[in-house]
């Protein structure tokens, strides 16, 4: 369609599009200008293309996996929906006006782009991509995991903040499809219960295998924050956490892996109570291994910890 053959309004909002548009390039031209003549006058250009680099990288990955996701929610969504049409009034006649298919899609589209450019907002930091890449090694190695001391420093930094990115992903594109399928009548409240079709109940059970398989991978992270802040006096690395902690961790990750995979055959055969009572047990056994085993290992060995704790007060400096 030509700009002649549009009609007034559509040509007002084409209009007011290219100009935020020329006005958008113009202020990220500008502020790209004076980051680079500000790093350029202190001889950092090196610096000014690592950062570019590496913020450019950050964004860009962000945002197509997380409208990638988000369309591949939507069109699932969008492929549960028949037909939609919303009831109209002419005269006396009321009729039901169908939403054409090709209007779902845009629809579809457009909140996968916008899930796309939030959460391409709450990107980790551009520092902590550059301490990875620049491969940095200490050449000393922690006693516990034998790892270097930069993969404290450098990728544990990293994972945790991707860690916390896919969590805010996986819960914004949740919520958005439990709202979208509240106004079907595919997930719907009648008689004091929730009524779901198979559909939707199959959809809700991959998410609910996705947040436990982010579960799993945030216990592996906690292992190794231990030896950065452990439970001891002043965040000291304690025999609990050496002989208990890191081990409950890594049993916990393996199973959360494996509840992932019963909670989604599960929903999919549509077995609601054996995922309830799964979901049930992972969250009690979380709670007990953080609040309950620590305290409860410490005062069993209370009596020997002097000598429990001799080697660990001798990694210290």
């Amino acid at each position: 369609m030509s700009l002649l053959e549009m009609t007034p309004r559509r040509r007002l909002f084409v209009g007011l599009a290219a100009a935020a548009a020329v006005l958008l390039i113009g202020r990220v031209s500008a502020l790209v200008y004076s980051d680079v003549s500000w790093f350029r006058a202190l001889g950092a250009s090196a610096l000014w293309r690592e950062r570019a680099r590496d913020i450019a990288v950050i964004h860009l990955t962000s945002a197509v996996f997380a409208g990638l996701f988000a369309l591949l929610n939507l069109s699932t969504i969008r492929r549960s929906i028949v037909s939609l049409a919303f009831p109209r009034r002419l005269g006396n006649v009321e009729f039901g006006e169908a939403v054409p298919q090709r209007h779902l899609d845009r629809v579809a589209l457009l909140l996968a782009l916008l899930v796309a450019g939030v959460m391409a907002l709450g990107v980790p930091p551009w520092e902590e991509l550059a301490m990875v890449r620049a491969g940095t090694r200490f050449g000393e190695t922690d006693p516990f995991f034998q790892m270097d001391l930069s993969f404290y420093t450098g990728w544990v930094p990293l994972e945790t903040s991707v860690y916390e990115w896919a969590l805010m992903l996986l819960v914004v594109v949740s919520s958005v499809v439990i709202s979208l399928y509240a106004l079907t009548p595919s997930l719907r409240w009648h008689r004091g219960a929730f009524h779901v079709s198979v559909h939707v109940r199959r959809h809700l059970a991959v998410l609910a295998s996705l947040f436990l398989l982010v579960m799993a991978w945030s216990y592996r992270i906690d292992g190794y924050h231990l030896l950065i802040e452990g439970s001891g006096p002043d965040g000291r690395f304690s025999y609990v956490d050496h002989q208990w902690l890191i081990p409950a961790y890594l049993s916990l990750s393996v199973g959360t892996v494996a509840a992932a995979a019963l909670v989604l055959i599960s929903g999919w055969t549509g077995q609601v109570r054996t995922s309830f009572f799964t979901v049930s047990a992972v969250l009690i056994f979380s709670v007990a291994l953080d609040l309950i085993l620590p305290s409860v290992v410490r005062r069993l060995g209370a009596s020997g910890a002097a000598e429990q704790e001799a080697p660990y007060e001798a990694t210290r400096a």
